[in-house]
């Protein structure tokens, strides 16, 4: 057998060994975020999943800017356009837990007027809240114009709401 022949001989710290076997394991572990993105079809996903987020908040956030709590009952208000008359839409949700507000609630609605000299119109009219889990109200209103405040007073709590109308 000739020299040339043999193979090389290694030597080695057994330390060293399992230290740099170490080092590659860690080096070739990724993250959630490496895998999430690390093809293209993982890429549009992630892209897909961070819309759709976005998307939920800004929908909630929306929708809740037209809900109010008044009296522990939860109240959703719209103004809408029904061949050229509006109506103001209430509807009342009581809570689960039963304390609710009953009794008379006053309603003052009035135009929205941007930087104007002039007192705003004001319409009032008064419903009653019954022990109901739901109750649906309207109320013609005797305005044109699209952004109103709505003022609802019950008993000492008092909310403001600026409500857009809804064709």
């Amino acid at each position: 057998m000739n020299e040339n022949d043999r193979d090389p001989i290694f030597y080695y710290k057994k330390g060293s060994l399992m230290r740099s076997s170490l080092e590659e394991a860690k080096s070739k572990r990724a993250g959630i975020f490496k895998n999430s993105v690390a093809a293209r079809a993982n890429i549009m996903v992630f892209i897909s999943v961070i819309v759709i987020c976005v998307m939920f908040g800004v929908t909630t956030r929306i929708m809740a800017r037209q809900n109010i709590k008044l009296g522990e009952n939860t109240m959703v208000l719209n103004i809408v356009n029904e061949e050229g008359i509006l109506f103001l839409d209430i509807v009342k949700k009581a809570p689960k837990s039963g304390e609710v507000y009953m009794g008379i609630v006053n309603i003052s609605v009035f135009p929205a007027i941007e930087q104007s000299t002039e007192t705003p119109k004001a319409f009032s009219h008064r419903i009653t809240f019954n022990p109901a889990a739901t109750e649906r109200y309207r109320v013609s209103l005797p305005f044109d114009g699209n952004d109103f405040y709505v003022t609802l007073n019950a008993g000492e709590e008092q909310k403001t709401i600026r409500v857009n109308v809804k064709e």
